[in-house]
């Protein structure tokens, strides 16, 4: 403050008094995460008192039911999201943590980030799935990215990895089916062809095999009432 003219101290930070008690103002690095809860509170609130004012206001102007359900589903989604407890860092605590993780797959510890997908060459370029983010893959209707991820599910599994899949579309039986297929080598249309009992037998030992996999199912999502 020394150097600074106590004129501009007065006019531009509020006074000397003020700007030497700002320290004492200051909010520690571990009150940060009551804080954010806190700010995220407050947002949730404001937001549930908003949409439902906009549901009331889209219902009143002709609005079904059902539409206004389809509307509401996405804005619900958004405001259920839940604060993490991961505390704050700072760049010396995050320089030290990557460069351990740094030194791990140096090391061939690659599961310090990733997860194998099963396939080595994707593998050779994308290293695998990375730990804690998302991966997607896209692609226009019938290109095979389901029939990719099912093959996916089950080389994971070998490796040992359980693996839980999210249906937003597929019932689960109809996505076992794909399994199935994948494992046996013998698609499901043929699978249950009645002159076909090689082949269905050889699609139920796929079956049988998926049964003893760690694989969990969720494909509840596919109702707009879950």
């Amino acid at each position: 403050l020394a150097s600074v003219p106590t004129r501009r101290i007065d006019s531009d930070f509020g006074g000397a008094a003020f700007v030497e008690r700002l320290s004492d103002m200051a909010t520690l690095p571990e009150d940060l995460p009551g804080y954010a809860r806190q700010v995220v509170e407050a947002y949730r609130r404001r937001k549930l008192v908003s949409t439902a004012r906009q549901v009331e206001a889209r219902v009143m102007e002709g609005m079904t039911s059902g539409e206004a359900l389809q509307w509401l589903e996405p804005e619900l989604r958004t405001i259920s999201v839940e604060v993490t407890d991961n505390r704050v860092a700072g760049a010396m605590e995050i320089s030290l943590e990557a460069s351990e993780v740094l030194d791990q797959m140096a090391d061939g510890d690659v599961l310090a980030e990733y997860i194998p997908t099963g396939f080595p060459s994707l593998d050779e370029i994308y290293i695998g799935w990375p730990r804690g983010w998302p991966s997607y893959i896209g692609g226009r209707g019938g290109m095979g990215k389901t029939t990719l991820l099912c093959e996916a599910v089950h080389r994971n599994c070998i490796l040992g990895y359980p693996v839980g899949i999210i249906s937003l579309e597929m019932p689960r039986r109809k996505l076992w089916y794909k399994l199935a297929s994948n494992i046996s080598g013998v698609p499901f249309y043929v699978a249950k062809d009645p002159e076909r009992t090689h082949e269905r037998e050889q699609f139920r030992a796929g079956l049988d095999a998926l049964s003893r996999m760690p694989i969990v199912v969720d494909d509840k999502s596919r109702s707009l009432r879950h």
